[in-house]
């Protein structure tokens, strides 16, 4: 990732702290809601699918602030508006190949959507500290999230929001170090429409919209309707809670 900081991201991390955060962006939703604005979720335990808007709280981390300011808009918000670029880029003039800078923003984004959810599991609230807290009240929180400094909460401990973010970061760019050569392709499908699971889960790919994705290592430029349930059987085992899609009677 660059080390230059737009001013733009600066003032964004300055203002109002982000609470509802998706992990998957609600840009990206957005392409498989319907023209009503719905999107069909199921979940994996089996319970009743729900039709729902892209807003809905199911999309977003567990808490209402998981991770810190600077890991949602310093270098969150500039991943995926990076690649928000790459994907117009890429379905407007129907570019399968991408090139090496281009493929680089997918990678980092996939590996942004990847330790999001890692991080999720981790239990940074229930770590006990042993010294005096630094703040006093969310107010006081919110004051040093802005500028970007870490604090010791009302536990003792480093605050759990800033050990999401050094976890995010460090993974962002381990993965990127062990994979800073990874090529990625823009796939189209021909019948059946894919499916967004909750979490990436190692596998090399990412729907984009219902009839695109980029997948890494690959160079598909059509997906066979059989290649496409294959691709959505594989996201739904990965899935943890629940996978969506503008209409799963077109998945399968």
């Amino acid at each position: 990732m660059s080390g230059i900081i737009d001013g733009k991201y600066i003032g964004l991390m300055e203002g109002n702290i982000v609470y509802r955060q998706h992990i998957f962006p609600k840009r990206c939703l957005d392409r498989f809601c319907s023209s009503s604005g719905a999107i069909q979720i199921r979940w994996v335990d089996g319970r009743k699918p729900i039709i729902s808007g892209s807003n809905n709280g199911v999309f977003c981390a567990p808490k209402n602030k998981t991770w810190s300011q600077q890991a949602e808009i310093i270098y969150g918000m500039r991943i995926e508006d990076s690649f928000q670029k790459v994907i117009e880029n890429s379905m407007q003039n129907d570019r399968y190949e991408l090139d090496e800078f281009e493929s680089r923003k997918i990678t980092e984004f996939y590996a942004l959507w990847l330790y999001r959810c890692e991080s999720i599991g981790i239990d940074y609230e229930g770590q006990k500290g042993s010294f005096a807290s630094s703040v006093v009240d969310k107010f006081e929180n919110e004051k040093y999230e802005k500028k970007a400094i870490s604090f010791v909460d009302e536990r003792g401990a480093l605050s759990a929001r800033s050990l999401r973010n050094y976890f995010i970061l460090g993974g962002i760019m381990s993965f990127l170090d062990h994979h800073h050569d990874l090529k990625w392709f823009m796939s189209k499908a021909a019948q059946v429409e894919f499916i967004v699971p909750d979490n990436p889960a190692g596998n090399l790919f990412i729907p984009i919209s219902p009839d695109r994705c980029f997948v890494a290592g690959e160079t598909l430029p059509v997906l066979s309707a059989d290649q496409c349930r294959s691709a959505n059987a594989v996201m739904i085992k990965g899935a943890n809670k629940y996978y969506c899609a503008r209409d799963f009677s077109r998945c399968f």
